[in-house]
């Protein structure tokens, strides 16, 4: 199989395992690991624009907090960081590690936040894959 070429990548999360496959898999000139618990950082400073955006993260450390703050941090924030960082040409990748609901409503926070995030992500960007 041959590597495909991207000359800026950015994962949004830190896991390792996504991390070592996209090493394996894509080429690449700059490969950004954005943080989940950092995204509001990234979001006050000046950002490049990545050719190709995978995003595969989730606070865990704020499940219990209010709901606001929660949809804040864990599908509002990354959310603006991919409109910020990306552009029409921009691959954007999520690995939403939550089956689907078929239903309209959930009794999971986690599974809210990453469907909603997957919605998002799938109406506001033409280029975009969602992995369930």
């Amino acid at each position: 199989m041959t590597r495909k070429k991207y000359n800026k990548i950015a994962v949004l999360g830190k896991s390792l395992k996504f991390i070592k496959e996209i090493k394996k898999n894509y080429n690449h000139n700059t490969l950004t690991i954005i943080p989940w618990r950092q995204i509001e950082i990234y979001l006050g400073k000046k950002k490049n624009k990545y050719d190709l955006i995978f995003i595969g993260g989730f606070n865990f450390d704020i499940y219990k907090k209010k709901l606001s703050f929660f949809k804040k941090k864990n599908i509002f924030q990354p959310f603006k960081l991919i409109k910020k960082i990306s552009n029409k040409k921009t691959l954007i990748i999520y690995i939403n590690t939550q089956k689907t609901n078929n239903n309209d409503y959930t009794f999971s926070r986690y599974r809210y936040a990453k469907q909603k995030l997957a919605y998002l992500i799938y109406k506001g960007f033409e280029n975009s894959i969602i992995f369930n």
